[in-house]
């Protein structure tokens, strides 16, 4: 998609547009992210394999101690890696064999994110490939964790629920 603009005409202007697609994500997806990246960033492989069985996303039966190998195989050799040394693209390679191996279905409203890792590995490496993302990103994603799932995110949908039970305080004694 382009723009191109004759304001010159000797010296037209070309303008490069991105009509990317757009996603997003439910409250139970994003809290299930906010805790899968703590526990990835902590090493807690055990964590994360549980959580997938806990959201369904692999199945019940799944093996838990199987499947925390098989993530921390994944994972493990790119922790303390600067961003030079990290292929995310194998990383999700590998990640993808693994769900396929325990079969996980992939989460459509996630491929978006997967492609943005893509994305940000390659510019990561044009300007700054000596970058330490796991001491740069974790206090970053400690902080969206809060957001999230901590007490500014109770007291956000408190918020946003208050009308609702305040409108339902006068019923409250019938229903006593």
């Amino acid at each position: 998609n382009i723009f191109v603009s004759y304001e010159t005409p000797e010296d037209p202007c070309y303008i490069g547009i991105d009509c990317g697609i757009v996603g997003s994500l439910n409250k139970e997806d994003k809290r299930y992210l906010a805790e899968n990246f703590i526990a990835f960033f902590n090493r807690d492989y055990r964590k994360v394999a549980e959580l997938h069985v806990d959201s369904g996303w692999v199945p019940r039966d799944t093996n838990v101690e199987e499947f925390e190998f098989a993530i921390r195989t994944v994972c493990e050799p790119i922790f303390e890696k600067p961003l030079a040394e990290i292929s995310f693209g194998n990383v999700l390679l590998n990640l993808f064999n693994t769900a396929r191996r325990f079969n996980m279905e992939v989460q459509p409203q996630l491929v978006l994110l997967q492609k943005t890792l893509l994305y940000v590995e390659g510019l990561g490496r044009q300007l700054y490939p000596q970058l330490d993302l796991w001491t740069t990103a974790k206090p970053f994603l400690e902080s969206w964790v809060r957001d999230q799932v901590g007490l500014p995110a109770m007291i956000r949908a408190l918020k946003e629920r208050a009308p609702f039970w305040l409108e339902k305080m006068p019923e409250l004694p019938d229903l006593v």
